[in-house]
């Protein structure tokens, strides 16, 4: 079926003469057709019914097809680990993207928390605010996290290097960060932030902290020089990425 705006078969304002009843019956069957489309533009809820990072939902009037424009409101059954897809009434798999029409990592949906969805001839991308949240642990020395689209970031990584690196990568400014190092590396190490905007410059959220300690090494200049923290210690940072901001330390 076409989507809005559509238009009856039968214009009944050019007929002079008797017509046969199946005439307006065409007219009102294309009117019921169009209200009761899900496809065509209307805001539709349904609850989901599949697996972390494969969405299944049956919306009670079922669309004919995927329309540009479409709106569905989910409410979500697990939190995504990755890369997600939704399933509307069988009509087939459709990537779900971030505000930013990024592909989804893993955090950005909840379970037993409402989604709004739009699709865009393509995909279906989030509405409205976007977290962006991982929490991993891993040898590896620098974790990059693209925060395209994102309204807010959480991080919690327990590295086992010598040293870990943050790199919040397409950050607008003004979005809330939040980062948990955890050191299990078996000596001390050094962590630093290092976040892009999104052009990909580096930028300060961080160097602007005026005085603190961490180790009982002076903190001057977060990003540039790091941090050290001892084995089997955390540190937290909690804080905004304006490019003139400061990041407040607690840990």
């Amino acid at each position: 079926m076409a989507g809005r705006p559509g238009t009856l078969p039968w214009n009944m304002a050019i007929f002079t003469g008797s017509e046969p009843v199946t005439t307006l019956s065409d007219n009102f069957n294309f009117l019921n057709n169009q209200i009761n489309d899900s496809g065509v533009g209307f805001t539709n809820y349904a609850a989901d019914t599949g697996t972390a990072n494969n969405l299944i939902v049956t919306l009670p009037s079922a669309p004919v097809a995927y329309e540009a424009g479409m709106m569905v409101c989910v409410l979500v059954a697990n939190n995504n680990t990755g890369g997600s897809v939704i399933n509307v009434n069988a009509l087939g798999n459709v990537s779900i993207l971030n505000p930013g029409g990024n592909a989804l990592i893993g955090g950005e949906l909840f379970a037993n928390v409402l989604v709004t969805l739009i699709y865009n001839g393509s995909a279906f991308l989030m509405l409205g605010p976007c977290a962006r949240r991982i929490i991993t642990t891993t040898a590896a020395t620098t974790l990059t996290l693209d925060c395209h689209g994102c309204s807010s970031v959480a991080i919690h990584v327990v590295f086992t290097g010598g040293s870990m690196q943050i790199i919040p990568s397409h950050l607008a400014q003004g979005v809330p960060i939040t980062a948990v190092y955890v050191n299990t590396s078996g000596a001390s190490a050094t962590i630093s932030m290092v976040p892009t905007d999104p052009a990909g410059s580096v930028y300060g959220i961080v160097n602007a902290i005026q005085s603190g300690t961490a180790n009982g090494t002076a903190i001057v200049d977060f990003i540039h020089t790091g941090i050290g923290l001892n084995n089997a210690a955390a540190m937290m940072f909690t804080g905004a990425s304006h490019t003139d901001g400061q990041l407040d330390l607690s840990h």
